[in-house]
């Protein structure tokens, strides 16, 4: 299984927003440039087993599990972005299961 760096720095940054309740108004709170990445867990796996017929699904799901960012986050998330992501969650997957040999 391939190393996972420690960070990504995004090609297009997305924001972090809020609204003010007396106002209406949308406020951007924080401009995350770079996510931190962290290895996946066995617990973080079982989300291929429930989205193995979407795999864009899946792959999305597992963006956000490597990188802590909401599923809201993931979908402001440029496709350079998402592809790239993609790849390293795929470097790191593990080998599936053997199926056996053939006689």
């Amino acid at each position: 299984m391939a190393e996972l760096p420690s960070s990504y720095t995004l090609r297009v940054p997305i924001e972090r927003k809020s609204i003010d309740s007396a106002t209406g108004t949308e406020h951007v709170f924080e401009r995350i440039e770079t996510v931190s990445l962290r290895r996946l867990k066995g617990k973080d796996m079982r989300i291929i087993d429930q989205l193995a017929t979407t795999p864009m699904a899946m792959t999305l799901a597992l963006i956000g599990k490597m990188t802590g960012l909401s599923a809201a986050e993931v979908d402001e998330l440029d496709a350079e972005d998402v592809g790239e992501l993609g790849n390293l969650v795929e470097r790191i997957m593990p080998a599936g299961p053997s199926t056996g040999g053939t006689s």
